[in-house]
């Protein structure tokens, strides 16, 4: 079975293998960050992320954010880094989504499929800053989860990380 994303219309489409041999994705309710921008910022600025699956509204299983976190290495931002682990509790899901390293910050739900956040103040530059989207199915980020997952977890995405310089 494959299944073929319109990026127009977010619809998805379910077809047999034979219809399209080679072609191997699965569907994901977890949030995946399909946009960045600004990709070069200054401090303390806002950041408008595009993607989809941040919210999912079904009257059975509504899907909602738990967090957006910002990380980077040590003594980019002022404020210091917290080891999160939303999902030790779920076998399958820890092993797939492990604990991380991050820093809360406040955002805007724009849409279901568009969020803004403003940095926290950052004290080294030029800092380079990934960014973790947190729902109840698991993470997305702009780097690979895993060596086999392209950078930004999509094909589409712009593949950078955010890059913060001095104002």
């Amino acid at each position: 079975m494959s299944v073929y994303r319109n990026s127009l219309t977010e619809s998805l489409y379910i077809a047999p293998a034979s219809v399209a041999p080679g072609v191997d994705k699965t569907i994901t309710t977890r949030p995946v960050i399909t946009h960045v921008g600004p990709n070069i910022i200054f401090d303390e600025s806002v950041v408008n992320i595009k993607g989809h699956n941040f919210i999912l509204e079904s009257s059975l299983d509504p899907i909602n954010l738990k967090g957006v976190f910002v990380s980077a290495g040590d003594g980019v931002f002022s404020d210091s880094l917290s080891a999160f682990d939303f999902f030790s509790s779920s076998e399958s899901l820890s092993a797939d989504y492990p604990a991380f390293n991050g820093i809360p910050v406040e955002y805007s739900v724009l849409s279901k499929n568009n969020i803004a956040l403003k940095l926290p103040p950052v004290t080294t530059f030029p800092a380079t800053v990934e960014l973790i989207v947190v729902n109840q199915r698991g993470y997305g980020t702009l780097a690979p989860l895993t060596t086999d997952d392209p950078p930004g977890d999509s094909a589409a995405l712009q593949n950078k990380m955010i890059v913060v310089v001095e104002s």
